[in-house]
């Protein structure tokens, strides 16, 4: 249909088929905090494949036939078969995805998230040269086929270095045990993940849907230096889940790997972003390469958020985990409505400014832990 090929609609589909799958991710951010001393890792592991797979093919399916009322500018996929089925599998794969992603954790061996993350961006970056001129087919294509690639390449593993055998089977007293913890998790996860998704919306209705563009381009590439404070600092909240007393030596371990990986990764992409960008056309490098650069340094305080947290998901200190990241978005959310109209660039400038007081609050909780 004509809706399908609006460039608006690209970033729309791709923030919202993620809103959906971000309670199935929280469940298992709580296995990494209490099961990493469980013997019979299989069935613990297999009772959260088996509910995220179904709670998200059913949440998608409900997602669908709502659509209407919960997100009509979506209403298009609904016009195809073929959309129906893609959004459906993008799910599914979606929480697959974070299902390996806290296996790995479990077992302690957060180098294969990198790899499962790396994979997928990747793959999904390359697509996307091929196949950005097709607009949303393109980017939901790009993105099913590198989830789909990165989920395989990381079952492989599952299966050749841990012994991983899949059972149809559900712990639900196991699902009880977590589910306070999920739920804290979920909020504060959600609230966080909020300026991805509002963002996208709010440039289309501000600034059009060539902006839109350009800012999804700059986001994707920025992700990659998202993914190694996340892969290095996560790790650590499965190590010291059961050994509170070691904590500061993994807070080094973390901060050690921060400067030998992340701080050179910034650093080239403040150099390099330029010519990356160039590969979707010279216009994103004249319309995305100043934002490009500001998410860029934003990395920093965005790996100090990722250690932050993770130390307060430890100490069970939830609701400051949840007041943080609530006032971090909210600013930012403002600070880009406000400056916008004045400046593109501007959304970096926000982010910048949001992930700084966030990392404010994050220390300012996690120095109290270490005084109490």
């Amino acid at each position: 249909t004509k809706d399908c090929l609006q460039r608006e609609e690209p970033s729309l589909i791709v923030t919202h088929h993620l809103q959906r799958v971000e309670e199935p991710r929280l469940v298992l951010e709580a296995l990494s905090r209490f099961l990493p001393s469980k013997r019979d890792k299989n069935t613990t592991i297999n009772s959260t494949f088996n509910l995220v797979v179904i709670t998200s093919f059913v949440g998608g399916i409900v997602f669908l036939i709502g659509i209407n009322y919960l997100a009509r500018e979506l209403a298009f996929i609904r016009e195809q078969l073929i959309l129906i089925i893609v959004f459906v599998i993008l799910i599914v794969l979606t929480s697959l995805s974070v299902l390996i992603k806290s296996v790995f954790r479990i077992y302690l061996q957060s180098q294969y998230v990198l790899v499962k993350n790396l994979v997928f961006n990747v793959v999904k970056v390359i697509l996307l040269v091929g196949l950005v001129h097709l607009s949303v087919l393109g980017i939901i294509s790009a993105w099913m086929v590198g989830l789909l690639i990165a989920v395989t390449v990381s079952f492989y593993l599952l299966y050749r270095k841990f012994d991983y055998s899949f059972k149809p089977t559900i712990n639900f007293g196991l699902i009880r045990q977590i589910s306070r913890y999920s739920l804290a998790n979920y909020v504060s996860e959600f609230i966080e993940q909020c300026p991805r998704l509002v963002l996208p919306v709010m440039i289309t209705g501000i600034l059009g849907a060539e902006s839109t563009a350009f800012y999804y381009i700059a986001m994707a590439l920025a992700g990659f230096l998202y993914i190694i404070p996340e892969a290095i600092s996560s790790s650590f909240i499965t190590e010291s889940a059961n050994n509170e007393k070691d904590l500061p030596m993994y807070v080094r371990k973390v901060i050690s790997a921060y400067i030998v990986i992340l701080v050179p990764a910034i650093v080239g992409m403040l150099v390099l972003g330029r010519y990356l960008l160039l590969f979707f056309g010279a216009e994103y490098v004249s319309g995305g390469v100043v934002l490009l650069r500001l998410l860029a340094i934003a990395g920093v305080f965005v790996a100090i958020n990722s250690l932050c947290s993770n130390i307060i998901r430890i100490t069970f200190r939830m609701k400051g985990l949840i007041f943080v990241n609530l006032y971090g978005t909210v600013l930012i959310l403002l600070v880009s409505y406000w400056l916008m109209p004045l400046s593109f660039s501007a959304i970096g400038w926000a982010w910048i400014i949001g992930q700084f007081t966030m990392s404010v609050g994050y220390l300012f909780i996690a120095l109290r832990y270490k005084f109490s």
